[in-house]
């Protein structure tokens, strides 16, 4: 029993140490403030909608590690092929689906670190967009993970909507049986991806040239017809027999 007693005390005995020389590596207070902007709010079904997440080091000493992960709801990417349009003023930004992550590296302390994230509104009018923004790094060999939230109102607006465009490009004229080359290109200049695309290019073959039959001008005085020669008589002599003399 007595031994029991002995181990417990010396076990707290070692985690005050550790405690009071900072060995136990707990996840500290985190040294970040991150706040994340949305514009505009409310906003429409079918239009942009900005985020733009600022991180801030409050702590004197840099940050190490630094990542940031946004999960996109209701939202879509722009242009073709439809992608969020994504900035950072430190390191660099992917897209996966709707999954963005941001790797900031080192920050300084005091420094700051902005992400922004652009997109179409896919939502539909009356509901509730709801993003978050994680923010996870290291400080002195501990690490820590802080989170943020914006809420926006979807009010108004069609939707997102298809837009497309197309226009065909070729040569005015070829050589006969010499190949040509048409080039036709389909733009999507709406809101919403365009899917069950479909371009049915009918080829025109052009009809052979006819050339009409030469006409006489009225003018030109016509050549007087010369007549047909008429056939050469036929003259028939009659001839007499006469009896020959008998003897």
């Amino acid at each position: 029993m007595n031994m029991r007693r002995l181990a417990f005390a010396v076990g707290s005995m070692v985690a005050a140490i550790m405690v009071a020389t900072g060995l136990i590596l707990a996840d500290p207070s985190s040294p970040v403030t991150v706040s994340i902007v949305d514009s505009p709010d409310p906003v429409a079904s079918g239009a942009q909608l900005l985020y733009t997440v600022t991180v801030v080091n409050t702590a004197g000493s840099k940050l190490t590690n630094m990542l940031l992960s946004d999960q996109v709801n209701g939202v879509a990417g722009i242009g073709v092929p439809p992608q969020l349009q994504l900035s950072s003023t430190r390191g660099s930004c992917n897209q996966s689906g709707n999954l963005v992550t941001c790797n900031a590296g080192t920050i300084e302390g005091g420094g700051t670190w902005v992400v922004t994230i652009r997109g179409v509104v896919t939502a539909a009018s009356g509901t509730v967009i709801n993003d978050t923004a994680t923010v996870s790094g290291t400080r002195s060999a501990q690490n820590f993970t802080t989170t943020s939230t914006a809420t926006t109102l979807v009010s108004g607006g069609s939707g997102a909507l298809a837009d497309l465009t197309i226009g065909k490009a070729g040569p005015t004229s070829v050589v006969a049986s010499s190949p040509m080359t048409y080039t036709l290109t389909i733009n999507n200049t709406g809101t919403a991806n365009a899917t069950g695309v479909k371009v049915v290019d009918t080829r025109v073959t052009a009809a052979p040239s006819i050339r009409a039959p030469t006409r006489r001008s009225p003018s030109t005085p016509s050549r007087p017809r010369r007549p047909a020669p008429s056939p050469t008589p036929q003259w028939s002599i009659p001839t007499t027999r006469f009896p020959r003399p008998t003897s």
